[in-house]
């Protein structure tokens, strides 16, 4: 089993996940890393995370963000999970030519998720529950939201 294949399922399990959510989950996460491998095939695909120390985390403990398949539950992670996957992120990039990866500091935005497909779309999706996602194809507000730099705080 791939190691981010293991790593979720471990995260799942101590977060006592149902076998039938885990199932839906995997195969979520299996239909969303299927898209992103299409898109490398011809695109560059650009990823943005945040690099949060242990203090801020502590602080306020990160969930996985799991609104593509609307799962309405929390699933926290350690600090050393989270670790691991932002890890395992840099190692996919070092093997995917297509695949950029920023890591900041930038802690602006904790409960939403930005997805930009220049000049074509924007995707806003809520983490929280209810999971909501907003498609922008306006072209002002959507050369809006391209150009958007997230202040430094929330």
């Amino acid at each position: 089993m791939e190691k981010k294949n293991e790593l979720l399922l471990k995260i799942l399990k101590h977060n006592d996940v149902a076998a039938k959510d885990i199932s839906n989950i995997q195969s979520a996460m299996k239909e969303q890393k299927q898209i992103i491998e299409t898109i490398l095939e011809d695109n560059v695909f650009e990823d943005e995370i945040q690099k949060i120390s242990k203090e801020d985390f502590n602080n306020i403990p990160l969930s996985l963000f799991l609104a593509d398949n609307f799962y309405e539950n929390k699933v926290y992670h350690s600090y050393e999970e989270y670790l691991e996957h932002l890890d395992l992120t840099k190692k996919y990039e070092t093997n995917n030519k297509n695949y950029k990866l920023s890591v900041n500091t930038n802690n602006a935005f904790k409960n939403i998720q930005i997805l930009i497909c220049e000049k074509n779309w924007v995707m806003i999706s809520k983490a929280n529950s209810p999971s909501i996602h907003f498609v922008i194809h306006h072209p002002k507000l959507r050369n809006a939201i391209e150009n958007f730099i997230p202040p430094v705080v929330e």
